[in-house]
């Protein structure tokens, strides 16, 4: 079973959320997401966790404690 995880940056200017790019090798995936705000961010997070049942995210530091706090807060109900 492969590992997953994804990588979100913050961009204020950026298009849309649905473009990301998938990275797979024999034991890993790595999905990365450029977002707009904070709610593209957690719907990405939500989204994959019940699709792909992602184990971790990573953020860019463009995100706030309060930013990483409200992801997990989302992915725990």
């Amino acid at each position: 079973m492969a590992f997953k995880t994804v990588f979100i940056a913050q961009c204020t200017w950026c298009r849309s959320w649905k473009t990301y790019n998938l990275i797979k090798q024999v034991n890993t995936k790595l999905f990365t997401y450029v977002v707009k705000n904070q709610n593209e961010a957690i719907k990405v997070c939500k989204d994959l966790y019940e699709k792909e049942k992602i184990e971790s995210v990573l953020l860019c530091p463009g995100f706030t404690h309060k930013d990483v706090a409200e992801i997990f807060e989302a992915l725990e109900s």
